[in-house]
């Protein structure tokens, strides 16, 4: 899907990042992705919801860029479609405390890809971020949505997690398990002759206190 606008701040959207801007937690909850047209005179920043959702998408990560820029990754799939639409529209939602679930912001396609149903010769997954400016992206969070596909981008992210923490606990056990092999006299028949190393045996290691 190459061809989306940039997103355009609903009201209700500009009314939360306004309170955003003053330390307010700005929460988004999900990304809504729809196939209608807007009504002549219609204008997207006065919408409250798509004109027609087709699909309701989770959240699978986010991440901050820079100062006061945010990606947001979610996927689209048609393995649970069972009528193909036109993707025309997008939308990215987010909780107001005090309205609830807003159409935070919202873009359109005009050269809209076509989503087929499940069951046809064409499955469809891919992966999408938005890339959403603020004044300030500490306040800025995002409903991860644990039922939802998780995209390759949050998967690299979580190994890279996973592996800062695994990484340096493996050497602090292999360091504290480490059990030193005392000296041997030179004739113990289990040295090696060669190397002068001691050969372990299965009853030195059925001694090693794990």
């Amino acid at each position: 899907m190459p061809n989306w606008k940039s997103l355009i701040l609903t009201q209700k959207g500009a009314d939360l990042q306004a309170k955003a801007e003053i330390g307010r937690v700005l929460e988004f909850t999900c990304i809504k992705v729809g196939s209608g047209i807007l009504s002549q005179g219609e204008k997207l920043e006065e919408l409250t919801d798509l004109v027609k959702v087709e699909q309701v998408l989770g959240i699978a990560d986010k991440v901050f860029e820079k100062e006061g820029t945010c990606e947001i990754t979610s996927s689209i799939t048609n393995s649970d479609l069972t009528e193909g639409y036109f993707c025309r529209e997008l939308g990215i939602y987010a909780h107001d405390p005090d309205l609830g679930e807003i159409l935070y912001a919202v873009t359109i396609d005009d050269s809209p890809d076509y989503i087929p149903a499940k069951g046809t010769a064409t499955a469809i997954s891919q992966e999408f971020a938005l890339h959403i400016n603020f004044g300030n992206a500490e306040h800025v969070i995002a409903y991860i949505d644990v039922n939802g596909i998780a995209t390759v981008g949050y998967v690299q992210s979580m190994i890279k997690t996973i592996k800062r923490i695994v990484e340096p606990t493996i050497d602090e056990i292999l360091e504290d398990r480490y059990v030193p092999i005392p000296e041997q006299p030179d004739d113990d028949p289990d040295r090696d002759i060669l190397t002068g190393l001691k050969v372990i045996t299965n009853e030195d290691i059925d001694n090693i206190a794990i």
